[in-house]
């Protein structure tokens, strides 16, 4: 993950690295290193990785309203880290389960202000569903009805939700569905199918139907950038069209 926060009158970046030897870290757009956090940091924090078996792979930072913010180490312990904006641990959100509150991927986050009370919204991608929580990080809501969520954006009213399984979910402010973009059962069933290798198959690719979205966001006009975890990558931009 990469994400730009402007903070007062400068602009950092946030870095999620996807590997295990490697730490998050927030970098001035220099390249000046203001910190990092690699799972020893997080360890003396939190406890979480004295635990057997606890894994530690990087996904997605996200932001708070207050200054504060979240790590994600969606691929690992499948906890999220909640940091304050002076940089002081507060506490750790999740675990492995499939329980409300516990999280199986949490793959990607963000700040959800569309109901005008600020909220996490998790994108709990191997447990198909999107989980709320409120500032204080007891869980608020959940949401079934998912492939695999990758990961969330907001403008306005909607939310959008790349899956992962070939399609991208626009919900309203009531998070009732408004659109399934790329939704097409047969071509799913080809996408997932192992022995059509379609991840690394780019002459197989169609325009306008997708294979694996990782990621999206809207531009400032209302158009949607979809970015694809297949071989060598692919961005599809879907423009506005009312």
């Amino acid at each position: 993950g990469i994400d730009i926060r402007r903070e007062g009158n400068q602009e950092f970046i946030y870095l999620s690295p996807s590997e295990s030897n490697l730490s998050f870290a927030k970098i001035t757009l220099d390249g000046e290193v203001v910190w990092q956090r690699g799972k020893v940091e997080l360890n003396k924090d939190s406890g979480v990785y004295d635990a057997p078996g606890i894994r530690y792979r990087p996904t997605n930072i996200s932001f708070r309203p207050d200054g504060g913010y979240y790590l994600g180490d969606g691929y690992g312990s499948n906890y999220l880290f909640e940091y304050d904006k002076s940089d002081k641990f507060v506490q750790a959100l999740g675990g492995k389960g499939n329980a409300n509150g516990q999280f199986s991927t949490p793959h990607g986050h963000w700040l959800d202000t569309r109901s005008g009370k600020p909220q996490l919204v998790v994108a709990d991608r191997a447990n198909k569903r999107l989980q709320w929580f409120n500032l204080d990080g007891s869980h608020a809501k959940t949401l079934d009805g998912f492939l695999f969520p990758a990961d969330i954006d907001t403008q306005g009213d909607l939310m959008l939700v790349p899956d992962l399984h070939a399609r991208i979910t626009i919900l309203d402010k009531d998070n009732q569905t408004v659109a399934q973009l790329g939704d097409d059962e047969t071509w799913r069933a080809e996408v997932l199918d192992g022995n059509n290798k379609m991840r690394a198959s780019p002459e197989k690719w169609q325009a306008g139907k997708f294979v694996h979205p990782h990621d999206a966001c809207f531009d400032k006009e209302g158009n949607i950038f979809v970015a694809e975890w297949v071989v060598g990558g692919r961005v599809t931009k879907l423009e506005k069209v009312s």
